[in-house]
Order: C-alpha cells, then sequence, then structure tokens
C-alpha cells in the first residue's frame, strides 16, 4: 500500500486543501468521500490529494503538521503529487525548522537551472546548495557553509546586473518583425522573448534549398543573447545553414483554448517568438562542450552534471549551429474570449481551458542498474511555470 503525505491545520481540524474536502480527520480511519459520484479522481479537481515527498506536499499547500497517510482506491498519478478516492491518517507530527532548511534546499534547486542556463559555468550556487547539505549532514560546520553563501549571493547579484542590463535593451524592431496584425500582442523586449525560448522544448527552423522552403523541428538553447541548435554533421538542415542560408527559427507555447459563444471568435492563449537571421557553425571546442551541456540541461536541469560528456568522435559526428538573437519579436495572446456584443447573450458555455504540458511517473529504463533513485531534476521535473490564463 502507497504512503504519501498531506498537510494538515489541526487548529481548523480539517485538512488544507483546494479540492472540496471539509470534514475533520481522524488518526487511522479511512475516508472515502473525496470523490463525487461515479467521477473517477483527478489532480487538482477531485479526490483526496497527497504527495510522494512532504517538502513537494509543502510546495503546494501550507500547514502547520505534516501527516503521513495511506490510499487506496482508484487514482491519477503524475510524478510528485497524486489524487485518490480513498485515504487515512496514519501518523502525523508538527512541521520543524530542519523541515523548513530541507525546503530552503528543494526550493533552490528547483529554480537552480534558470541561473545555469543564463551564466553556464557559474557552479557558486550549485555548491552552495551541496553544502547546505552537507552541513545539514553535519559534515561541514557553520563557517564553511556561510562562506559558500557569500559566493552564491556574489554570483546572484552579478546575474541580477546582467539581467538589469538584458532587460534596458529591447530587441530592435525591423519591417520583417514588426507584428502586422493584432498589434497590442506584439512584444519586442528581450525578457519576454528571452522567456519564450527557454521555456519551450521544441523550435521550428525554416529555410529555403533551391527555391523549396523546408521547416524542420529541433530542440534548441539559448545562451546569452545567442540560439544554439544541434545535429548530425549529414542534416540537410545543418548543412544549409552553415552555408550561411538565411533561416527563420520559431517558438510557440501553447497555454489554453479560448472557447468562444460564437465559432468565428474561437481562439488559443499561446506565446509565440520569431528570430530572422544567418546562422554561424561552432568550431572552437570549448563553446562547443558548453551549448552540448546547455542543450542537455535545457531538457533537463542540471542534467549534463549526471551524465557522460561527448567524447571526441561524438563531438566530430555533430554539428552545432550559433544564431544571434539580434532581429526578433514575440506575439502573446491572454485571456478571455473576446465575443461580438450580441453574442454575450447566448446561453453556451465561454471561457478559457487551461493548458500545461504536466510529466508523468518516470519509468525506469529496463537496463537500469538495481537500486539506481531517480533523481530529483527528474521527480521534481515541472516545464511551465504555474500561471493563471485569465488576468
Amino acid at each position: 500500500m502507497d504512503v504519501l503525505w498531506k498537510f494538515l491545520d489541526l487548529a481548523r481540524g480539517v485538512p488544507v486543501s483546494h479540492n472540496g474536502d471539509n470534514h475533520t480527520w481522524v488518526s487511522g480511519q479511512w475516508y472515502a468521500d473525496g470523490v463525487v459520484g461515479d467521477s473517477t479522481p483527478r489532480l487538482c479537481r477531485r479526490g483526496y490529494h497527497a504527495s510522494r515527498t512532504p517538502l513537494d506536499a509543502l510546495s503546494y499547500i501550507k500547514g502547520a503538521v505534516i501527516a503521513k497517510v495511506e490510499v487506496r482506491g482508484e487514482s491519477d498519478v503524475e510524478a510528485t503529487k497524486e489524487a485518490w478516492s480513498q485515504m487515512r491518517i496514519v501518523d502525523a507530527r508538527l512541521w520543524t525548522i530542519r523541515d523548513s532548511q530541507e525546503l530552503a534546499i528543494y526550493a533552490a534547486e528547483l529554480v537552480l537551472h534558470i541561473f545555469e542556463e543564463r551564466r553556464p559555468g557559474d557552479t557558486r550556487p550549485r555548491d552552495a546548495i551541496e553544502a547546505a547539505k552537507a552541513y545539514l549532514r553535519g559534515d561541514i560546520d557553520r563557517a564553511a557553509l556561510l562562506e559558500t553563501r557569500a559566493a552564491a549571493d556574489a554570483a546572484d547579484a552579478a546575474d541580477a546586473d546582467a539581467a538589469d542590463a538584458d532587460a534596458a535593451e529591447a530587441t530592435p524592431k525591423t519591417p520583417r518583425t514588426t507584428v502586422a496584425r493584432q498589434r497590442d500582442r506584439g512584444r519586442y523586449d528581450r525578457d519576454t522573448i528571452n522567456a519564450i525560448i527557454d521555456e519551450a522544448l521544441i523550435c521550428h527552423v525554416g529555410f529555403n534549398v533551391r527555391d523549396q522552403p523546408y521547416v524542420i523541428p529541433t530542440t534548441h538553447a539559448r545562451i546569452g543573447d545567442h540560439l544554439y541548435i544541434h545535429g548530425s554533421v549529414g542534416s540537410r538542415m545543418l548543412k544549409n545553414m552553415r552555408q550561411g542560408v538565411p533561416v527563420c527559427v520559431t517558438v510557440t507555447l501553447l497555454d489554453g483554448l479560448v472557447l468562444a459563444r460564437s465559432a468565428f471568435h474561437h481562439s488559443m492563449n499561446y506565446r509565440s517568438a520569431m528570430i530572422l537571421g544567418i546562422a554561424e557553425e561552432v568550431t572552437d571546442e570549448q563553446e562547443k562542450r558548453q551549448a552540448f551541456d546547455a542543450l542537455v540541461n535545457h531538457v533537463v536541469p542540471g542534467r549534463s552534471a549526471d551524465v557522460r560528456a561527448a567524447d571526441a568522435q561524438e563531438l566530430k559526428a555533430t554539428s552545432v549551429l550559433r544564431l544571434a538573437i539580434d532581429e526578433a519579436s514575440a506575439k502573446v495572446r491572454r485571456g478571455p474570449p473576446i465575443d461580438a456584443d450580441e453574442d454575450y447573450a447566448l446561453t453556451c458555455w465561454a471561457g478559457v481551458l487551461p493548458l500545461q504540458l504536466m510529466p508523468g511517473a518516470p519509468i525506469d529504463d529496463p537496463r537500469l542498474m538495481l537500486g539506481t533513485a531517480v533523481p530529483t531534476n527528474v521527480t521534481t521535473y515541472r516545464r511551465q511555470r504555474v500561471r493563471s490564463d485569465i488576468d
């Protein structure tokens, strides 16, 4: 039987929850009314919710008491949290200062990739996290911990200064990148463009060969003001890009379906970016390795530190191209449907159905060595930041 974690507010005698259960919890008693009618559990919608670790439980819901719970029945499960039709409390205890310290480490690991993607090679924040873990284990003293913390603070300050400088620079509009339709949705600031590039897993590269246009999907990574793309040296796309043909790279994030009162006004909430330019081949080995790390970490933050780096033969078999983000723009649609005035009197449902890219439970490789644990950057994987789709 699975054992999970949930936060309770014993002052009120009810669980702190967003799924509607409102009874008093009694330790050891099974509850089976978390699912209404014949509906099966659905994450964030119905059923008793709990997390696989106490730290993950607190990242969703704040409370004073952490409870160990057992669950059974029907379920809806993802990598970090679960919804079940039946649940009971096995044990409960007060949240401690050490729990808060471990939570701070957990939260820092969740956002570390943001810094590492902007400043690859600067290990000071990661060193501080590892030092905090060592301090809790009793392996180092407080002075050593504070030394690594000061270094991480200095790295953060330098990164903030660089981010402020980037934010002050908007990507210049050109006739080719200026949004022509729905101009109010156009965005030209570097922060918006970079955020879309960084969140998306896939971009599409458009190019022309002998009057035949091609659009190829591929993964990418951004380092500073450049976009990096890689692939086999035999790739038609990369061979032509190396020859200096103009390219158009697009990135799209789908945030929701906009369901209007009329068929004509249906839409989608999205964030998209377009980059125009001529790519350059990366020939410097150090820059090529940095691009490799950035591409791997773009998919799963911190992954490059866990796996074998590319060897000389793999480097030779792979082309890496760099595209300056000099001529670019973004387009963003958010909010509810925009219907014709007379259609607001119609009785059909209208609104936004938010969409997110969510991970499922990790599946072990059949040839994985026995006892190999799933790393934290996989169990806590989150691609899309939590956001409201109507604001």
